[in-house]
């Protein structure tokens, strides 16, 4: 009996012993493994919060608008101008997608004015809100809408604050996002009219501009007409014996609008003579019958950037607006599908850039350094469009711009 007692006592005090070794191994053992686990990712709502990049930090609260009504340079909100600039540029019956994408490229084009306008009075832009070009203000949407004032603006707006951060950038820089009503079937290279090589303004299909109201059409001038607007056009002196040798044989650029072209022995640029004659595009052919020329053009503006027409066609097809895009080198699978692109990836990709492709959402100038910078190479910024809109039978509403103003929503770069 002593014995075995000797012997629970001996084993009490073993186990006494061992069990505090074992508990500081085990607890050890799995301090060390814990060490070694990753910590957990961040929940995705967090890390899509970290991942989104920052506002634009070249963008601006307020738009320095020359009124070439009074002459007066008017500080114009941001959010009130891409609401008056849209209602300007496209028809509100006109899907969102579309809107959207006339909202930020009027927003881009206004910033990137900004970055090289040289005006005396400090305008980026000019606009004629009294004749509805360019930018309207909230009085002439007033008269504009008449009782649709409040449901038409309620609607504009709310697109103007989806994409009100939104701006396309290249180099870091906004770029010069141009724009038209229609083109002839493919857009324009921007150095075929302006001079200036952007390697994002380069020539692309657009041929659901094909179907756009108004594409083809054709414009009749007598043979005196056409002598007059070559004198005070071009300072050329026709021959009123032979009008049918005026015009020579149209050299074509690969877009297929004119190059050039012999008139009266002197070469004359396409677009030159697009503005002498005032044609609706540099796409163009001339026939002389009967004492009298006809022209016909195809398209309506100057063809470079995005067409209006097309952002049209594209929004009906389903194309939808990404988070907020941005101008970089290089393509991805927004290219060739539809998924989280729009009428907006319609002027970026197919109509605005051609090879190149947006990859993310609005963005800092420190996420682009290693692009070229546009500034360096676009010694003049190219010009707005003139009051060819998407909706070509309102400018007809109100008073006819003179032929001194046909350019009157321009970049103030002089």
């Amino acid at each position: 009996m002593k014995k075995a007692f000797l012997l629970l006592c001996a084993l009490l005090l073993a186990l006494g012993s061992a069990l505090p070794l074992a508990g500081y191994r085990l607890a050890r053992a799995v301090l060390s493994r814990r060490a070694a686990i990753p910590p957990a990712p961040a929940s995705s709502t967090s890390a899509a919060s970290e991942a989104a990049p920052a506002a634009f930090e070249g963008d601006a609260d307020v738009f320095l608008i020359e009124d070439l009504s009074t002459g007066e340079v008017q500080q114009v909100p941001k959010r009130d101008y891409l609401i008056g600039a849209a209602a300007a540029e496209m028809p509100l019956t006109w899907p969102d997608e579309a809107l959207k994408a006339q909202i930020v490229a009027a927003h881009s084009y206004a910033l990137y004015c900004r970055d090289h306008a040289s005006a005396s009075n400090g305008s980026w832009l000019s606009a004629d809100p009294a004749r509805r070009q360019g930018y309207l203000t909230d009085a002439v949407l007033h008269s504009y809408w008449g009782t649709d004032y409040e449901a038409n603006y309620a609607r504009l707006s709310a697109l103007a604050d989806a994409v009100l951060g939104d701006v396309l950038c290249y180099g870091g820089a906004a770029a010069g996002t141009s724009y038209f009503a229609i083109s002839n079937g493919r857009t324009e290279a921007s150095e075929n009219v302006w001079g200036s090589a952007l390697p994002y303004l380069v020539s692309v299909d657009s041929s659901t501009d094909l179907a756009a109201d108004n594409y083809e059409v054709t414009l009749t001038l007598s043979a005196p007409q056409v002598q007059q607007l070559l004198s005070s056009g071009l300072g050329i002196a026709a021959d009123s014996a032979a009008p049918e040798r005026w015009f020579g044989e149209t050299t074509l650029t690969a877009s297929g609008y004119a190059a050039s072209l012999p008139v009266c022995g002197q070469t004359v640029s396409g677009t030159a003579l697009r503005r002498a004659l005032g044609l609706r595009s540099a796409c163009f052919n001339i026939r002389y019958q009967d004492g009298s020329f006809r022209i016909t053009t195809k398209g309506y503006g100057h063809g470079v950037g995005l067409s209006q027409w097309g952002a049209k066609a594209l929004a009906e097809q389903g194309w939808t607006k990404p988070s907020s895009p941005t101008i970089s080198r290089g393509r991805s699978s927004a290219d060739d599908t539809k998924t989280g692109w729009s009428a907006l990836p319609a002027t970026l990709c197919l109509f605005l850039l051609g090879k190149l492709s947006p990859e993310a959402s609005s963005t800092s100038p420190s996420s682009s350094r290693s692009q070229p910078q546009l500034h360096s190479r676009l010694p003049q910024p190219p010009p707005l469009r003139s009051p060819e809109r998407a909706d070509p039978a309102s400018c007809r509403r109100g008073p006819a711009p003179s032929s001194r103003s046909r350019c009157c929503w321009r970049c103030r770069k002089r």
